[in-house]
């Protein structure tokens, strides 16, 4: 696979979640989830385009591509944010994009401090 072929593989894709299901509730926390990767991602300047922006024109077809991210960011998603999407189907209380954000925020802190 080339370069230019990795960096189109998506971290995360709003349409394929949608299409995942058709629930009205799994649709709001999939685009909440978008909203999280949004802030976090622009907030850490680990993104190389301005995700909020992109989020914030089309949050329905919002994704994250390896070729937005920074190379560090690569290597969390590998790892820590893999590890937060999975975590997040765990949660008992019903999620809010403070918690989403904040539970992605600490992935962000966890991954750094081993760096």
């Amino acid at each position: 696979m080339s370069t230019e072929q990795l960096g189109e593989l998506k971290l995360f894709s709003v349409p394929v979640l949608f299409q995942a299901c058709k629930h009205r509730d799994y649709r709001a926390r999939a685009v909440m989830k978008a909203e999280a990767v949004a802030t976090v991602f622009s907030r850490r300047g680990i993104s190389k385009s301005d995700l909020m922006e992109r989020f914030t024109m089309g949050p329905e077809a919002f994704e994250v591509r390896l070729k937005d991210l920074t190379d560090l960011a690569v290597v969390f998603g590998k790892t820590n944010f893999q590890r937060w999407l999975t975590n997040m189907d765990r949660w008992k209380d019903e999620p809010t994009l403070a918690k989403y954000i904040e539970s992605l925020d600490d992935q962000w802190t966890k991954f750094t401090k081993k760096k």
